[in-house]
């Protein structure tokens, strides 16, 4: 009865570190993806204009 209780809590133990992977590698992606975008705007706007990308 011990040992079921054991696996139950690297079972749940386990579950969490899943959630704390995928959240920073969720987190990780959203910057570097917004980071890029604002490069790319930054880079237009300066090669462009800022009226150019309004219009």
């Amino acid at each position: 009865m011990i040992e079921e209780k054991k696996s139950n809590n690297n079972f749940i133990q386990t579950s969490n570190g899943v959630g704390k992977k995928f959240l920073i590698i969720s987190i990780s992606l959203t910057i570097l993806l917004n980071g890029s975008v604002a490069l790319w705007f930054f880079w237009y706007t300066k090669k462009y204009g800022i009226e150019k990308f309004i219009s």
